[in-house]
């Protein structure tokens, strides 16, 4: 507030206590920076302990109810890094990916939106690790569609169990087997969509009792609302 007053007299413009604070962050204008540095590492410790972890989450067995979103760093042949971003919904398995050439929120944020559509607007919980892609843009899109965030606990890959397992899946029978490098983001994805619709419409599950998840999804509707199996079938 001293300075917001001294600028005012100096230059004859207001100024906000708030940009003022801002440009100090950013250029790190403190008198004791290693003491600064520390009380900035407390600050975003106590927000990670504020976020809400996976762990607290009395899950349903309800489809939609729980998706596991996650990043898998590619290797690219001219020596620079893809990001696929993928996802699976906690009952049925069903999947989705898509690669991004950035590692950031703004990205991650086009995912949700993706994802959300495929899933007719029925997402009800997002699961993901602390990554910065699900910050920033990413945490104004869940805001804005009412979807509540779950983090993973710190180190704990165990936390999202089954999306490791689908990752390791997708770099196996796809990544590491297809005809496309990364670096040609389109081609790449197109093919990765015909790769998932066979995934996901085609390969038994042992979980599911060895159902496609589209399968899975078909038998768990007809259960809830028998009319569902009429409409599909008529």
């Amino acid at each position: 507030m001293k300075l917001v007053g001294l600028y005012q007299k100096q230059y004859t413009q207001t100024i906000s206590s708030w940009k003022i604070q801002k440009i100090i962050e950013e250029e790190n204008l403190y008198h004791d920076q290693v003491q600064a540095s520390k009380l900035r590492r407390r600050q975003v410790q106590a927000r990670i302990h504020q976020r809400q972890r996976i762990t607290k989450l009395v899950k349903e067995d309800k489809i939609n109810y729980l998706w596991h979103v996650d990043t898998v760093i590619l290797a690219l042949s001219s020596g620079g890094y893809g990001y696929l971003l993928t996802a699976i919904d906690e009952l049925s398995k069903l999947a989705f990916a898509r690669l991004y050439t950035t590692h950031s929120s703004r990205n991650a944020r086009d995912f949700l939106e993706r994802l959300v559509y495929l899933t007719d607007n029925k997402v009800v919980n997002l699961h993901h690790d602390n990554g910065s892609e699900f910050k920033k843009e990413f945490e104004v899109a869940c805001r804005a569609l009412a979807i509540p965030q779950w983090y993973s606990r710190p180190h704990t890959p165990r936390d999202n169990a089954v999306l490791e397992r689908f990752n390791k899946t997708i770099q196996e029978e796809f990544v590491q087997i297809t005809d496309i490098d990364p670096l040609f983001v389109n081609d790449f994805n197109e093919k990765l969509t015909g790769w998932l619709i066979e995934y996901n419409s085609i390969r038994p599950h042992q979980t599911l009792d060895y159902k496609s998840p589209l399968e899975y999804l078909d038998s768990y509707y007809s259960e809830v609302s028998p009319r569902y199996s009429s409409l599909t079938t008529s």
